[in-house]
């Protein structure tokens, strides 16, 4: 294999690795052909049906670019000129963003107007500086004008033939060498013909200059007169497609763009520009001097507009699918990761499923991906491994916070601080381990102070309280239809646990020497508090060996706590 062709199918294999972040022209068989199909009719007709204003809607990262990128390159003919127009690169005053939602009206009025102007002016720039000078040679935005050697050269030997031309014409006395003269004195014919040549050339060059004059002053607008002890200034307070109306209408004139394609006009909020592009397509349309059918396209989201006032600014509308959302957006990552050669098993369905959750636009995805492969081919070098599932959550922490994750290189930011809290965090364990320590010293004491009791006698001291907060003189108390004592009910678990759900208890007591039967209600939490009986009958159930091992459980804790790993802590 020679050289060059190694090197050919290296790039070719580098080309394929490339994911750009561009807008990618669609396949007939993608589902989004529909639309552009779609529009393609819809300038068909545009003609006929009076169709002037189209809006391509679609959420963020929907694929409207793709859309209008195919339909300039699949449907384009004599017949079809498109103007695309983008504002991505138009930014507003951070002054204007913070006060977006100003509760002074007059000030979020002018604050409209200020971006409407800016927006009109980004349009018109690339409207007037789109096309060369010699294509809209009376438009009074002057350009710097470059001049290459060949017409240096010539404009140089073309004013050294007008002054030539009028020495031999006009014979002034003043340039009149003798020698010279007297040398090209050919006679009466050949002088002649040469004077008829000369003046010839002298009016050429005066044509020239009338006509350059022409173009570049006949188009001038006077907007200020200085009358020596005053001055008169015409002060024109319109918007900026008011202003310049004529050199719009003088580009459609001099040019074939019969489609104007404008993306990214939803992302400054306002729908008034819409209302001024509106009004400028009616004023292009109807002009005469234009004489043709303009039609303006729209890239824009569903939201700009409120309730039904989008049906008012456009003619036609056609919707683009999102071609990612959070339903599908696992399955694209992880086809994605796979086309890069990434292995299926390197991280598992879950942990894609919670990252992709957040991804619902094709171009972070792409990006992530591109990053996600720079990341791991230049950290896991020599056999390197790196946790693939980490590594990727903190490239879509990248892609969504940039500038927190920035911060990570200086010891700054969000991610840092809760990553520098680890001594936070074991500060807060081992207060939980004393806390656990402290309620089992507890737990140990009531178990030393109860355990010479049993489970019987317990209950019995229980029983004995009733009878205190009740009546002395109780004997039996009812439980299912039939009185029992007390040595009676302590002795079975079933009927003491029954006692402790009632709140109404029925029992008999000695009178006057005879037995009489009551009601009474009861609060048995009261009662079990006063003897603290849970508690107690849960210790009994122990053995000194249970606390021996929580102890020494706490204690391996209390070693082991400062070398947990934070998602542990």
């Amino acid at each position: 294999m020679t050289k060059r062709l190694r090197l050919y199918i290296l790039n070719k294999e580098m080309n394929q690795e490339i994911d750009t972040l561009l807008p990618l022209k669609l396949n007939i068989d993608n589902a989004s052909y529909t639309t552009v199909k779609d529009l393609d009719n819809a300038l068909k007709c545009a003609d006929s049906k009076n169709i002037r204003n189209i809006a391509l809607t679609g959420p963020f990262g929907s694929g409207k670019s793709s859309v209008l990128m195919t339909l300039m390159e699949d449907f384009k003919d004599e017949h079809r000129v498109y103007l695309p127009i983008s504002l991505a690169t138009l930014q507003t005053n951070k002054e204007e963003d913070n006060n977006e939602h100003s509760n002074n009206e007059k000030e979020e009025n002018q604050r409209v107007e200020n971006l409407n102007r800016k927006i009109e002016y980004s349009i018109l720039q690339q409207l007037i500086y789109r096309e060369e000078t010699k294509t809209v040679p009376n438009s009074r935005f002057r350009r710097i004008v470059h001049f290459s050697s060949k017409e240096l050269r010539n404009y140089a030997i073309g004013a050294v033939i007008t002054i030539i031309a009028f020495l031999i014409v006009f014979e002034p006395s003043c340039a009149k060498v003798e020698t010279l003269y007297n040398l090209f004195n050919l006679g009466y014919i050949w002088n002649t013909i040469f004077d008829i040549l000369g003046a010839c050339w002298l009016l050429y060059a005066i044509y020239v200059v009338f006509r350059y004059i022409l173009k570049s002053y006949s188009n001038s607008k006077l907007n200020k007169l200085n009358l020596k002890d005053g001055e008169i200034e015409v002060v024109e307070d319109n918007s900026i497609f008011n202003k310049h109306l004529d050199e719009i209408l003088y580009f459609f004139q001099v040019t074939d763009y019969n489609v104007v394609i404008i993306e990214d006009l939803d992302r400054f909020g306002t729908s008034d520009i819409f209302l001024k592009l509106r009004e400028l397509n009616q004023l292009i349309n109807e002009s005469k001097i234009v004489n043709r059918h303009i039609t303006f396209v729209y890239a824009i989201k569903d939201d700009v507009f409120r309730d039904e006032e989008r049906t008012k600014f456009f003619d036609y509308i056609t919707t683009v699918i999102p071609v990612i959302n959070p339903s599908n957006s696992k399955d694209k990552l992880k086809c994605a990761l796979k086309a890069k050669g990434f292995n299926e098993n390197d991280i598992a369905d879950d942990d894609l499923s919670e990252m992709a959750f957040f991804i619902q636009d094709m171009r972070i995805l792409t990006n992530i991906v591109n990053e996600y492969k720079q990341y791991r081919d230049k950290l896991c070098r020599n056999n390197q491994q790196l946790n693939c599932t980490k590594m990727l959550a903190m490239i879509v922490y990248k892609n969504y916070y940039p500038q927190d994750f920035a911060k990570l290189h200086r010891r700054e930011g969000k991610v840092y601080k809760c990553i520098n809290m680890k001594r936070t965090f074991v500060s807060y364990a081992m207060q939980n381990i004393i806390e656990q320590e402290r309620e089992l010293k507890e737990e140990e004491d009531l178990y030393i102070s109860t355990k010479h009791l049993s489970i019987v006698e317990l209950r019995l001291l229980f029983l004995y309280n009733i009878r205190k907060s009740v009546n002395e003189n109780m004997r039996t108390i009812l439980i299912d239809d039939s009185y029992y004592s007390f040595d009676s009910i302590a002795n079975d678990d079933e009927k003491f646990q029954y006692l402790l759900t009632c709140n109404n208890i029925s029992y008999q007591y000695y009178r006057y020497n005879s037995m009489c039967t009551n009601n009474s209600s009861i609060n048995m939490a009261t009662i079990d508090k006063n003897v603290n009986y849970s508690k107690r009958a849960n210790v009994l159930k122990k053995s000194t060996n249970d606390f021996l091992h929580r102890k020494e459980m706490l204690r391996e804790q209390k070693l082991s706590v400062k070398s947990l790993r934070l998602s542990d802590l």
